[in-house]
């Protein structure tokens, strides 16, 4: 890249700057690297609303230059059957590194997930169809769902080549039906959904009892600059630019909250030697709507005591702590345990969405309490004052929730 060009990239673009930049012909994968969009204006309305995702999809249109999204339209691509069926992704890249790091995790997948032989698994989103393949060769009961066209074709003919009983549809995600699913797993094709609550509850609708929903290498961030919205990186901005792509990104704790609510419990798995490719969301429907024992959003994770990480999955409270819990509507009350652990009387406070109950904790002593649970959203707060702690050797402790169940 020569020094011209390189002043003409910068960070925080406007959508205006960046397009300009595109028509000109200074962007492509090598280049757009460099360069970001500005953080557009807060968007105030609701993260779950239509209004909200209206706004992301306004977002959208004037930086992909396109009137409307619709899957089956802006997420077509041409692929050249003969070169991609000998060569496809990652070996096209021609770069060994990339190859290792996307090999590596379809592996690290199957190792994490371990699903059992005669597993009934969706891929949606399935591209290349690396993971598909390599979990039917398994033993595992596959079906792998696209809606490129030239995907779907590139997938029956290697699957036919490697004689596997690969099932394949073309469908858009929530066009998909299926019912008692093991396994539902997007593989970098989560973020390409324009209404990603509706995909997360037709996918709830399509697990069994204990199934399984897997997020690989998804643009989900700590610090995402909005709960859910357009991508400002420059690879992301470009793709869309280019093909018209949507190139979504999540927050971590509006993802994790969203799924908790809907009844997942969440396991991480992280593999930072193949960079980007090495992140792994499993969440598992709780048939019990027990989800406390999986992670929780970061933001509500921050306000317990990680002192008390040592007693998982039991937690420590503070002076003001909180989590959400599912809104599955068959639960009509919560049961919360409670222990002080502590060398004095406790005074706690429990309740779901402000109708707190309080009482105190002698040293040692077990409670429940049993809170009513309202429809939709439903957020427990559990406040402590915090004395000292012989039995764990801490200073300054609160009540300790032992477990949550629903009734």
């Amino acid at each position: 890249m020569d020094d011209q060009l390189r002043g003409r990239l910068a960070r925080d673009l406007s959508t205006k700057q960046f397009i300009e930049l595109f028509d000109a012909g200074e962007l492509d994968l090598t280049t757009a690297p460099h360069v970001s969009l500005a953080v557009p204006p807060a968007n105030v309305a609701d993260p779950r609303s239509s209004e909200y995702a209206q706004a992301v999809l306004q977002q959208w249109q004037a930086l992909s230059g396109r009137a409307s999204y619709a899957a089956e339209v802006d997420e077509i691509f041409e692929l050249d059957p003969l070169e991609f069926f000998a060569r496809p992704y990652p070996f096209s890249s021609n770069d060994p590194e990339e190859i290792g790091r996307y090999l590596c995790a379809v592996g690290w997948f199957i190792g994490c997930a371990r699903p059992s032989t005669g597993s009934r698994v969706a891929e949606l989103g399935a591209g290349w169809g690396h993971l598909a393949i390599a979990l039917t060769q398994t033993g595992c009961d596959v079906t792998a769902v696209d809606v490129n066209p030239s995907s779907i074709h590139l997938l029956r003919r290697r699957s036919a080549a490697l004689d596997t009983p690969l099932r394949v549809v073309q469908s858009t995600y929530l066009d998909y039906a299926d019912q008692d699913l093991d396994l539902i797993v997007f593989f970098e094709s989560f973020h390409h959904c324009a209404d990603p609550l509706a995909l997360l509850d037709r996918c709830f609708e399509m697990l069994s009892p204990s199934g399984r929903l897997a997020f690989l290498a998804e643009p989900v961030f700590d610090d995402f600059y909005c709960s859910w919205g357009v991508r400002l990186d420059g690879p992301a901005a470009f793709m869309t630019r280019h093909a018209g792509w949507l190139e979504l990104g999540f927050n971590r704790s509006f993802l994790y909250r969203e799924l908790n609510a809907r009844g997942f419990s969440i396991a991480e798995h992280r593999l930072p030697s193949i960079g980007d490719y090495g992140t792994l969301e499993i969440a598992t429907k709780t048939p019990d709507g027990c989800t406390a024992e999986g992670k929780i959003a970061p933001d509500e994770e921050s306000t317990w005591d990680a002192r008390g990480a040592m007693l998982a999955p039991a937690r420590l409270a503070t002076r003001q702590s909180s989590m959400t819990l599912t809104e599955q509507t068959r639960f009509a009350s919560a049961v919360i345990s409670l222990v002080n652990l502590c060398d004095e009387e406790l005074s706690v406070s429990v309740g779901v969405n402000g109708a707190d109950e309080r009482l105190c904790c002698a040293p040692q002593e077990r409670r429940q309490v049993v809170v009513a649970l309202p429809t939709g959203r439903r957020l427990l707060a559990v406040e402590s004052t915090l004395s000292r702690s012989t039995a764990l050797s801490l200073d300054a402790v609160g009540v300790c929730v032992e477990s949550v169940s629903f009734e």
